[in-house]
């Protein structure tokens, strides 16, 4: 419901979350806390931990700390999971205070353990790694206590951006408008070569046997501005390109 990942829901937000996005689990949820009257009684933003309460009215403070915690683990593992992350400095201080509950500002290999960013494996693996290749001295001196260290935002960044980066960021994040761009130029060659045969009388062969080549013979400057340019237009546009290859 919280759409502006803020920490509070609006009314507005509720209503269209409880109308277009419900599942079982919300309509259990709305039903236990009476959401719905909550709503209608008052226009003040809800908090986490008023739903907390509302939800578990017998729960103490400390567990509704404890359940405030499991929920900034599961926003680090969404920010990993999302479409938009790159692997970024930004990306990584999100999860960094996120994960970082103490406010102490280090953080510690566990505590992504904990929250199922990463295995156990994983965690040894970078653990020694860093070591080696940064702390070689400080890893002997240290011996088996090493995975208890905290580590800053800027030690966090060095030794667990790459992997992030590989294991998280989305592999085919330029394959999206690729895809269009190259099914957008599929179909404008078909109809361009469709348009070219008709007007010069002639039968236009199976799909699968026109070549690029003969658009090009037949279309002239157009197409052949395709070719120079189609690329760099698609890359920041896909309907751009659309309308270049049209063209």
């Amino acid at each position: 419901m919280d759409k502006r990942g803020c920490g509070a829901v609006r009314r507005c937000d509720f209503y269209e979350a409880s109308t277009e996005y419900i599942t079982l689990e919300m309509r259990r949820t709305i039903t236990r806390g009476n959401l719905h009257e909550r709503f209608r009684s008052s226009a003040a933003e809800m908090t986490l931990q008023e739903l907390l309460r509302l939800v578990w009215p017998t729960s103490s403070e400390e567990d509704r700390k404890q359940m405030t915690n499991w929920a900034k683990l599961r926003d680090a593992s969404l920010i990993l999971t999302s479409s938009s992350f790159e692997g970024s400095r930004g990306d990584l201080k999100r999860i960094f205070d996120l994960l970082d509950i103490d406010g102490s500002q280090t953080l510690s290999l566990k505590e992504l353990v904990r929250a199922r960013i990463l295995t156990k494996g994983e965690s040894r693996s970078l653990l020694e790694r860093w070591y080696t290749s940064f702390n070689e001295k400080q890893a002997e001196s240290e011996g088996g206590k090493r995975g208890c260290r905290g580590l800053s935002f800027n030690e966090f960044c060095l030794m667990t951006q790459k992997h992030l980066h590989d294991k998280f960021a989305q592999k085919d994040g330029n394959t999206s408008w690729e895809k269009q761009w190259r099914s957008t130029w599929k179909a404008s060659k078909a109809t361009t070569a469709k348009v070219v045969a008709d007007r010069e009388g002639r039968e236009l062969p199976p799909e699968n046997e026109v070549s690029p080549k003969i658009g090009m013979k037949t279309v002239g400057v157009g197409v052949k501005a395709v070719h120079a340019f189609g690329f760099a237009f698609a890359r920041n546009s896909p309907a751009t390109a659309g309308v270049v290859m049209a063209c």
